[in-house]
């Protein structure tokens, strides 16, 4: 065995090229916004704002990307949402972690609107019987966000309607 591993590192057994490197970096793309575990662990080290530790994951990219389009524009052109996602387990009580919206907003000037979303990546066990088919990413990833009329309020819009942000129940739909 010490020799096979021995002949495809210094060896010609195994060759990387240019087409290998573009696909294993399509799936290391993925795991980064996931924030994957096998990367590095989460961090979950406070009860609400993980620090940015270069020897774990505060959040996860994609959540922080994808909940400005889900929430879209607000009234006030100048108002900017920025999410800072955590992990934590959702299903943890104590401390019991939960999102968090402030702003800055008072008026149709330039403002802030701050969220802190908190994921949990749920991961299939080691089927050691299979081990070909385990997955590397995880099954689910369980957000918890305020919604989309609580960030428009904060925005200044005080009559921002639950049953047309929140109630169209097409967020999290796809073209299929």
């Amino acid at each position: 065995m010490a020799q096979y591993i021995n002949d495809i590192l210094v060896g010609d057994l195994f060759k990387i090229d240019s087409q290998t490197d573009d696909e294993c970096n399509l799936f290391i793309d993925a795991m980064k916004l996931e924030g994957a575990a096998s990367l590095k662990p989460p961090c979950n080290e406070d009860p609400e704002v993980n620090p940015e530790l270069p020897t774990c994951l505060h959040g996860s990219p994609w959540i922080n990307q994808s909940l400005t389009p889900w929430v879209g524009t607000f009234a006030n052109e100048e108002a900017v949402l920025i999410n800072d996602d955590n992990f934590h387990p959702a299903s943890e009580i104590s401390p019991y972690h939960h999102p968090n919206l402030t702003s800055n907003c008072t008026s149709d000037s330039a403002c802030v609107v701050s969220h802190i979303s908190i994921t949990e990546n749920v991961y299939h066990k080691l089927d050691e019987t299979v081990l070909a088919k385990t997955p590397i990413a995880a099954y689910e990833m369980r957000a918890k966000m305020k919604s989309s009329q609580a960030m428009h309020q904060f925005a200044g819009e005080k009559d921002a309607s639950f049953e047309l942000l929140d109630q169209k129940k097409t967020e999290c739909q796809t073209d299929l």
